[in-house]
Order: C-alpha cells, then sequence, then structure tokens
C-alpha cells in the first residue's frame, strides 16, 4: 500500500500552477497526503464524513443508496442507483470537482440521482429476483467494499466468484480469499486471464491456497463460464453473485461458453436456464 500510495501521489506533481487537488480527508493516506499538498500550497479541497470536509455526506439508510450531500449552507438529498459507502465517496468527489469547474450544485445532484454506473464497475444485471455484479475488483480493498456494498444492499446468499491473473500479485491472494470466505456465504474460486502461465500451474495454486487456508465454504470451478453458470442455476430469488477481476473487459482465453465477457456470460445464463425457485 505504501507504494501504491507513492505512486498515486505522483500525479499530483502533474497539476498546473493554478490546479487544485480533491482529497479523501477520512483515510490515513488522504490525510498524509494533504500535509505534503499543503506544504507545497497546492490549493486542496476534502471529501468526507465530518464536519471539517468541505464536502460532507451522510448516509441516510442502511442499505447505503440513499445520501445526504452538504456543501457550507446548502444540502441535497440524493437517491443513488450505486449501492456501497465507497460510491458514497465516490459521488461527493464527483460533486466537488464538478464544482470546481462550475458547474451548479442542483445541475450535479441531479445528475448523481440518475447514474446508474459504467460497465464493469458494480455493474448490476438482474433477472429472476437474482442480482448478478460485474466488478473490476482485483485488490483486497477494492473485493472488501464491493462485497460489503453488496451485503448492505439486503442480499440473501451472497456467492463470490474470482481469481488471479497469471503472474499478478501474488501477496495479495491470501488476503482476498480471506475477505471473501469472511464475507460471502460461498465463493468459487475460477480463473482469470492466464498471462503466459500454464492452467495446470494456475489451478494447482488455487487449490494450494484454498488448502492452506482450510476455507471450507469454497469450491474450484477452472472454467471461468461454468462457474458463472453453476452459480446462476443454483441461485433462488434474493440471491446475489458476485464476479469481481475482469470488469467490462474481454477474456483472453477460451472457455466452455462461446462468450467474450462475463457480462455476456451472464446475460446467456440468465436468458437459457432456470433459476431455483422461478417456474419454468
Amino acid at each position: 500500500m505504501e507504494e501504491y500510495f507513492n505512486v498515486k501521489k505522483l500525479l499530483f506533481d502533474k497539476l498546473k500552477k493554478e490546479g487544485k487537488a480533491v482529497v479523501n480527508s477520512d483515510d490515513s493516506y488522504g490525510e498524509q497526503l494533504l500535509e505534503i499538498l499543503v506544504e507545497k500550497g497546492v490549493a486542496s479541497f476534502t471529501v468526507g464524513r465530518t464536519k471539517r470536509s468541505d464536502i460532507r455526506f451522510t448516509s441516510l439508510n442502511e442499505s447505503q443508496q440513499r445520501m445526504k450531500l452538504h456543501d457550507g449552507e446548502n444540502s441535497f438529498e440524493v437517491d443513488t442507483k450505486l449501492p456501497g459507502m465507497h460510491n458514497f465517496y465516490n459521488m461527493a468527489m464527483a460533486y466537488i470537482t464538478a464544482r470546481l469547474v462550475g458547474v451548479a450544485p442542483e445541475t450535479i445532484a441531479a445528475a448523481l440521482a440518475s447514474f446508474t454506473g459504467l460497465p464493469g464497475r458494480f455493474q448490476q444485471v438482474k433477472s429472476g429476483g437474482v442480482t448478478c455484479v460485474i466488478d473490476y475488483a482485483h485488490t483486497p480493498d477494492a473485493v472488501f467494499h464491493c462485497l460489503q456494498a453488496v451485503r448492505q444492499a439486503g442480499a440473501g446468499r451472497l456467492n463470490h466468484i474470482f481469481g488471479w491473473r497469471g503472474g499478478r500479485d501474488e501477496t495479495k491472494r491470501s488476503e482476498m480469499l480471506s475477505i471473501s470466505a469472511e464475507i460471502s456465504d460461498s465463493y468459487t474460486l475460477t480463473l482469470d486471464d492466464l498471462n503466459g502461465v500454464a492452467q495446470e500451474k494456475m489451478i494447482s495454486d488455487l487449490k494450494k491456497l484454498q488448502s492452506e487456508y482450510g476455507m471450507s465454504n469454497g469450491t474450484i470451478i477452472p472454467d471461468r463460464t461454468i462457474a458463472i453458470m453453476k452459480a446462476i442455476e443454483h441461485a433462488a430469488p434474493g440471491d446475489w453473485i458476485v464476479i469481481t477481476g475482469k470488469g467490462n473487459e474481454e477474456y483472453q482465453q477460451n472457455f466452455y461458453l462461446d462468450s467474450k465477457s462475463d457480462e455476456e456470460t451472464v446475460t446467456y445464463c440468465f436468458n437459457n436456464l432456470v433459476i431455483e425457485g422461478e417456474e419454468e
């Protein structure tokens, strides 16, 4: 994380002389960044849940889909289409950024209320009472917030489908597995991009990791499309299936189903499978 912070910090060195910085002041790394920016004399604006923030927001319901933005003496209630506290932070940052370039507060609040998200970023596909979430999350922090958002949205059973890319980020795999095992009712380890690593080696790594950590609520299905198909096949109304790692990226190898992405796989399954508890 320290290395990641130092890389992200470099972005602020690219600011023009009159440039402005927007920072999450509720985050410890955000606080460090603010200190650095203030020393450099950079105009900085903060977002958070405390009164000291320039733009403050509060959550108005447990499902984390209704927020209130506080901008000085003005405040706006927003019914969002995107659940989760991390999305509240993103929206608050979008709000203050738009304000700084001159957009009217009411216009921004209306835009946030109507925004349904981006492909592959907490993208929801629903059918028969089952919700599939397709998300790019591929770090422990991102996976945690994604799964937490689903829990806060009132998921019945939560099944998490995920894996890792070949030759990448081996140090964070165990943490991601632990987070998934703790928050999800069940998880399925599957393949992501192989990146030149032999498929047998990737499958062996999945089995070894699961065995080392003794996670009893998970299974391994190497073929990504079959993993998604089985999850949808055995889902019941009220269940949520979270598929992380790929987002809206296309698959780099062939799988059982002739689909090119997680969204295509989910759509195909919803159109061709009968969900448990749903009338044929």
